[in-house]
């Protein structure tokens, strides 16, 4: 027989066990939410951090503010047109030389308003390939523009190694020469470059050539379209080797490929590469890892590795490297 107090004591302590599983059953149900809580706000927390990696923060490629326009009044467009002969004036000095067709006006247009920001630039010489370009360049006052003899017709398109664009970069070491016959320095930079900031700070020093990396494997190459020539007899006697192989292939290899072939052989030649970081080309620069991984503001960034100008426009518009108003199709 059950006493009534041996009833009572069960009574209390059914009771009681009761009571405590349903306390540890709440406690449970309480630290599964304290988890779930947890595990979102650290979802939520790294879901924040990729998604501000991944917008990536381009204002240290902002250029330079534009400086008041020193031009007041009309503008005697003929006063920055000179040919070659009148030259021989900038002998002992570094002149910036580039070349230009119809098609590629707005990329000099563009070329020409980075440059503008820059202080302490010297002279600005840009060669027209036709009248398109020449009336083009002539609005612009900071260059000085030579027209050429040898008027070819507009390009309609341009790729990099279509025929019509090796017979129009394989006049680079023919002009480079003109000028160097004439002691002149020599920074010849394609118009489809972006200066962030003066290049001529770090051309210092006793080198006959200072170029750009190309490209590194599977062979390093160099770019014909940002390199330095120091009036030197030795980069003279280059320059003249390069241009007379340029001839020799008749357009069949572009004047770059030419230009590497004899980098290789030329083992008097005092060269100096630039820092890839500083002057990236386009392979590296435009591929946002290779940004990501560096994060510096470069001196002049080369739009180079794609294959059309509308390629070259994308490139800079997304990364809202077009400073002027004008479309890639406008040629006036």
């Amino acid at each position: 027989m059950i006493t009534s107090h041996q009833f009572q004591e069960r009574f209390v302590f059914k009771i009681s066990e009761d009571a405590r599983h349903r306390f540890l059953k709440c406690q449970r149900s309480k630290m599964s939410a304290i988890k779930k809580a947890f595990a979102l706000y650290v979802s939520i927390t790294v879901l924040i951090f990729i998604t501000a990696k991944s917008i990536e923060d381009l204002s240290y490629l902002a250029p330079r503010p534009r400086p008041p326009s020193k031009v007041k009044g009309h503008v005697d467009h003929r006063s920055n047109t000179i040919d070659f002969a009148a030259l021989d004036k900038f002998a002992g000095t570094t002149v910036i030389l580039t070349f230009t067709n119809a098609a590629f006006v707005p990329f000099a247009r563009n070329w020409i308003e980075y440059l503008r920001r820059l202080p302490n630039l010297p002279t600005v010489v840009i060669i027209a390939e036709d009248t398109v370009a020449y009336d083009a360049m002539k609005q612009h006052p900071e260059v000085s523009t030579v027209l050429t003899k040898q008027l070819q017709s507009p390009l309609e398109k341009s790729q990099h190694l279509s025929k019509d664009n090796i017979k129009l970069t394989n006049k680079r070491p023919t002009y480079i020469k003109k000028l160097l016959d004439k002691n002149i320095n020599v920074l010849f930079s394609d118009v489809d470059t972006i200066w962030l900031d003066n290049p001529l700070p770090y051309l210092a020093g006793e080198y006959d050539v200072i170029l750009q990396e190309d490209h590194p494997f599977p062979e390093l190459t160099y770019s014909a379209g940002f390199i330095y020539f120091k009036a030197t007899d030795i980069s003279k006697m280059f320059v003249n080797q390069w241009m007379e192989q340029v001839a020799k292939y008749r357009d069949l290899k572009p004047d770059q490929k030419v230009l590497n072939m004899e980098l290789e052989s030329a083992v008097h030649l005092k060269k100096k590469i630039l820092d890839t970081e500083l002057f990236p080309n386009g392979k590296n620069f435009f591929e946002r890892t290779w940004r990501m991984k560096h994060r510096i503001r470069p001196v002049v960034i080369h739009n180079n590795w794609v294959e059309t100008l509308q390629d070259k426009f994308d490139r800079y518009d997304k990364m809202g490297l077009w400073l002027i108003q004008s479309p890639i199709n406008d040629t006036k």
